[in-house]
């Protein structure tokens, strides 16, 4: 049985149709990357998941249960954590007590503030910002809030992480260096992942497999290097045929 399956999900906002009849499956452990040009609906995928907005019609199960007619709380209590694209910490808190927060929520939510507070040096630690724990989280770099946002979803215990463009706007060296700690996390905490990135070595690094989307709808599905010699997804990223 799948961990996660959408049965032909559609979102539509008025008479804009954002993801239409998009199905697709994720095993127990896979890394999926979602790709796509910008508007073709990706991050709209992961808020349907993650009950953050409701689908229009369709069905999405996880380990088993039907999750499409949930509220987003009790979907993250089910195991579904997510990074957002535009990273917003509890700016005027620790570093360290945003994680708190997440603690005590979630999946996995922290018996009391003393497990809390450990889970969560624990969890900076391993995220390379233990040196940064009782500093605001709005002062950090926007490295440093990237990792913080991950480390956020990481303290509430999921089971399937889902991450929104974590390396957007950073530098080559730290591409290289969230992609490492992003393997580590995946292995050490036992994670299995849909990533949504544009930056395709990234997704090549990552995943499995990788599923296409392109106004709305799956275009196409496979493994990373068929998919990037695939001549539909060359159309549609740059409006014509590659010769």
């Amino acid at each position: 049985m799948s961990l996660l399956r959408l049965d032909d999900v559609s979102k539509s906002y008025g008479g804009v149709s954002a993801v239409r009849n998009f199905s697709f499956d994720v095993e127990e452990g896979e890394v999926i990357g979602l790709m796509g040009a910008n508007g073709a609906g990706k991050t709209t995928v992961f808020s349907l998941i993650a009950g953050t907005q409701p689908v229009t019609t369709g069905q999405i199960w996880f380990a088993g249960q039907r999750i499409d007619q949930k509220p987003a709380y009790l979907i993250s209590r089910l195991g579904i954590a997510r990074t957002f694209q535009i990273v917003r910490p509890f700016s005027g808190l620790t570093v360290l007590d945003n994680l708190i927060i997440a603690a005590q929520h979630g999946h996995d939510r922290a018996p009391s503030r003393s497990s809390a507070d450990a889970r969560s040096r624990a969890i900076l630690q391993e995220v390379g910002l233990a040196d940064q724990a009782n500093r605001l989280a709005g002062t950090l770099t926007l490295a440093g809030r990237k990792r913080l946002e991950i480390a956020r979803a990481i303290a509430t215990g999921p089971r399937l992480l889902l991450l929104d463009e974590v390396l957007a706007g950073l530098t080559a060296t730290e591409v290289a260096a969230a992609l490492e700690m992003i393997k580590h996390l995946r292995q050490h905490y036992q994670l299995t992942l849909v990533v949504i990135e544009h930056v395709m070595r990234a997704l090549m690094k990552l995943c499995s497999r990788i599923v296409v989307l392109h106004h709305g709808e799956m275009l196409a599905e496979g493994a990373p290097a068929d998919v990037v010699v695939d001549q539909r997804i060359i159309s549609a990223y740059f409006g014509k045929r590659a010769s």
